[in-house]
């Protein structure tokens, strides 16, 4: 009897599942959602509410525990963005969506995404000021025209 198994195997060695885990996270953080196979989603969704109940909390112990659970600081910063709107929600934080199966092999899909809608504020750079083509044209112009002239001796004679 099978009993006690809480993982999903998908078919792959426990190194391969945990980057698929690691990829679905971050595509998931960065974009909000993701449209994989019923089976990926339904094995993702548990994980994914765990870490954003993690960040919910911030403390210097969930970072470093959330670090080594994705991997990458820029999925963590997100994963804290995420605990910040969900912080009155008491779980639930995904929704699991159903969709059209895949074309060739018939795979049912889904698609997984935020229960809330996770608004970011982008930082807005000035860009650089550059030099276009005619001021570089306007200050050689002037340079040369500072510049005294040479002389030029030419070694034919005029006919």
């Amino acid at each position: 009897m099978k009993k006690g198994i809480k993982t999903r195997k998908l078919g792959r060695t426990t190194n391969e599942r945990k980057q698929l885990f690691r990829n679905l996270t971050r595509s998931l953080v960065m974009q909000g959602f993701i449209v994989t196979t019923l089976a990926k989603a339904r094995a993702i969704k548990p994980l994914v509410e765990k870490l954003v109940t993690r960040a919910k909390n911030n403390k210097l112990s969930n970072l470093r525990e959330l670090l080594t659970e994705t991997g990458d600081l820029k999925i963590v910063q997100g994963l804290f963005e995420v605990g910040k709107v969900m912080i009155k929600r008491p779980g639930g934080y995904t929704r699991l969506l159903r969709l059209a199966p895949q074309i060739g092999n018939n795979a049912p899909t889904a698609r997984l995404e935020w229960v809330e809608k996770i608004v970011t504020a982008e930082v807005v750079t000035k860009p650089e000021v550059t030099m276009t083509k005619t001021v570089e044209k306007k200050e050689l112009a002037v340079q040369k025209a500072t510049s005294p002239k040479k002389r030029t001796v030419s070694s034919k004679p005029k006919v």
